[in-house]
């Protein structure tokens, strides 16, 4: 099954440890920035156990992380990326952790090949929850004045982070040879369907904020009474609307 999302990405990368370790401890840095382009779904990163290690050492030995900084610095880091497990080893580069981050390149490059497209949830459209999450967590060590304990503001961030990955990770749409998908994998795997012979009108539904970010939700509704069916935090809608409406039998 190949596996799109339209508009996806123009840059793949790999964000080494310095990379990682400077954005998470200079927010005015360019490495903050790359990190910002990670989180928005911009910039496409690819990263592996390996790398997840490295970066915990670092936080922890050079820039004395606590723990629970070192463990929220982790779930952001999986959240945002892809993580592979390269299973080719490349000996053209001398030094070796360059060729841990050749192999991860690859890994990220093998594309299964079928006729369904697979489209997903964009970074972009979380702006909002990456917002709360900021407040949340940073506003209450920032300002203790704020009144929001930092015990607190963690556990919210938490919550917020969980649905996020939830939204994101637990759901995916595709357009098959029959018709549209909606897939959910937690807590039970299941799928919602339309088929060609069923499919009404497609909806794009939006409001100012989603149409700023460039993200939207499409609507579809049933000829055969069914229920309806949302794909929720698109990026450019009505591109993935014209792609679905240029598949249609």
């Amino acid at each position: 099954m190949m596996s799109i999302e339209p508009n996806q990405p123009m840059l793949k990368v790999v964000l080494d440890t310095n990379v990682i370790v400077s954005g998470l401890n200079f927010p005015t840095s360019i490495p903050a920035k790359i990190l910002l382009l990670v989180a928005s779904g911009e910039v496409a990163n690819f990263t592996s156990r390996h790398i997840v290690n490295e970066t915990r050492r670092i936080l922890m030995d050079k820039f004395s992380w606590k723990h629970e900084r070192v463990e929220a610095a982790e779930v952001w880091l999986k959240t945002f990326s892809k993580s592979v497990n390269p299973q080719r080893h490349i000996s053209v580069i001398v030094d070796d952790p360059d060729n841990r981050m050749g192999g991860i390149i690859m890994a990220g490059n093998e594309i299964p090949t079928s006729g369904d497209i697979v489209i997903k949830p964009s970074h972009r459209a979380f702006f909002v929850h990456y917002v709360a999450m900021f407040l949340v967590f940073v506003g209450p060590r920032l300002n203790p004045e704020v009144g929001l304990p930092v015990w607190l503001g963690t556990l919210l961030g938490l919550i917020v982070l969980a649905a996020v990955i939830y939204q994101k990770f637990g759901q995916e749409y595709r357009v098959t040879s029959r018709g549209v998908v909606r897939a959910w994998r937690w807590p039970s795997p299941r799928q919602h369907e339309i088929v060609w012979e069923n499919l009404d009108e497609v909806l794009v539904l939006r409001g100012l904020t989603q149409t700023v970010l460039q993200v939207g939700n499409l609507a579809f509704r049933d000829k055969a009474g069914g229920p309806e069916m949302f794909w929720y935090g698109l990026l450019n809608p009505k591109e993935v609307k014209a792609l679905i409406d240029g598949k249609r039998p």
